[in-house]
């Protein structure tokens, strides 16, 4: 369910990802798929240093593609899943939509929730990596810890 291929490839591609920390990762995802529009959600952290770096790292997205920006506060992870839900809903009966959620951790948590309990078989969550081009960081959380609480029937996750 959360990788894949669509099963109606003639449906143009519509892309939503979350935008991380990384330069040119967004940028190289939406260059291999190449969407017909993308929605960017744009985190606005605790930290003004990662909200500079996720600027910087995804400055040149919107000269090249298609891209309706939406500013997101990390700390609001329920705002984010509405956002994200309301979107999808909008857009699902035009586009065959894959979900990349880049960052920050938070954003990824609320899109594979998002689309896991809403039963949407034909939305995908697609990882993408810069494996061996990237140097691999070993980072420990600090600051705010951010949790997204819930009820998925009885039960509380």
């Amino acid at each position: 369910m959360l990788a894949g291929w669509s099963s109606q490839p003639e449906v143009p591609l519509g892309v939503i990802f979350g935008l991380g920390c990384e330069p040119g990762l967004a940028l190289g995802a939406l260059q291999l798929l190449e969407p017909r529009k993308a929605w960017a959600f744009e985190p606005k952290g605790t930290d003004s240093q990662y909200d500079h770096a996720m600027r910087n790292a995804n400055e040149d997205l919107g000269q090249i593609f298609d891209v309706t920006s939406f500013g997101y506060e990390i700390v609001k992870p329920s705002s984010v899943r509405g956002r994200l839900e309301a979107l999808i809903n909008s857009i699902a009966p035009d586009f065959r939509v894959i979900v990349v959620p880049f960052g920050p951790k938070i954003f990824a948590w609320c899109a594979i929730f998002t689309i896991a309990f809403s039963r949407r078989r034909t939305t995908g969550v697609w990882a993408f990596s810069s494996k061996e081009q990237a140097i691999p960081v070993d980072r420990d959380a600090e600051g705010h810890v951010v949790w997204h609480n819930t009820l998925v029937g009885s039960q509380a996750l």
